[in-house]
């Protein structure tokens, strides 16, 4: 295994990003700005602001996120979005119910700089709205709904991006608002095998780390490998 590939991976080492001008200075690869560039093109000609909340997340970045839920210094969120009490879980549940929404350190589809979490900035109902990135906010009827119905229809003809978790598939949970960039994320997914997962873990510093160990293939295959149709082959 090259040492660069497993870092690139599992995001210890990224030379690939550049400020995306859809966002505050949020990082993203390079090869995807042109692409970018012309989706935020075709959704401004509708009407809609599109706006990168979250970009490239580097590993400790991701692994703090994961250690303070674990922690409870960050709610763990149920299938609705709503805060759950772990007080009374099992280990193992606890860090099943930590992946619906966050990725396993070190495997992340952020740390490649090709997916994003987008809203619509011109969709915010007032400036001190606090953006959740929750179910509500982009069904239908919620205050990204249109725009994430708009950019459905883009995507049914614009091969550059997809949704990953489009659907729920027993792994992550459906997350409407993260795009990815498909001619790069598809081959980094088809490079990321078991043992670079494996030796991520046992390499990374994460709280209830003997959980993902003991039932590694079902962790890597349920919440690494598992995305939604056409995602790998697009």
């Amino acid at each position: 295994m090259l040492k660069k590939t497993y870092e690139y991976l599992t995001g210890r080492y990224h030379p690939d990003l550049v400020p995306c001008q859809q966002s505050e200075m949020k990082l993203i690869h390079h090869e995807m700005v042109d692409h970018l560039n012309e989706l935020a093109k075709s959704l401004s000609d509708s009407g809609f602001d599109l706006f990168i909340l979250s970009g490239y997340r580097n590993h400790l970045d991701q692994l703090r996120i994961w250690n303070e839920k674990v922690e409870g210094q960050r709610p763990i969120l149920d299938d609705e979005g709503n805060a759950i009490d772990i007080k009374l879980m099992s280990d193992e549940d606890i860090v099943k119910n930590i992946c619906r929404w966050s990725a396993i350190p070190g495997a992340s589809r952020h740390h490649w700089g090709t997916d994003v979490d987008i809203i619509c900035k011109n969709s915010i109902p007032s400036e001190d709205y606090k953006v959740q990135l929750t179910p509500a906010e982009v069904h239908s009827n919620g205050i990204f709904g249109a725009f994430h119905q708009k950019l459905d229809e883009i995507l049914e003809s614009n091969l550059n991006f997809h949704r990953p978790y489009k659907e729920d598939l027993g792994g992550v949970s459906p997350e409407r608002w993260h795009l990815s960039y498909s001619p790069i994320s598809s081959d980094l997914l088809s490079k990321y095998t078991i043992e670079i997962f494996e030796k991520n873990i046992i390499e990374t510093d994460i709280h209830l780390k003997e959980v993902l160990l003991h039932d590694l293939e079902h962790f890597y295959e349920t919440y690494v490998l598992n995305v939604s149709p056409g995602a790998q082959n697009t």
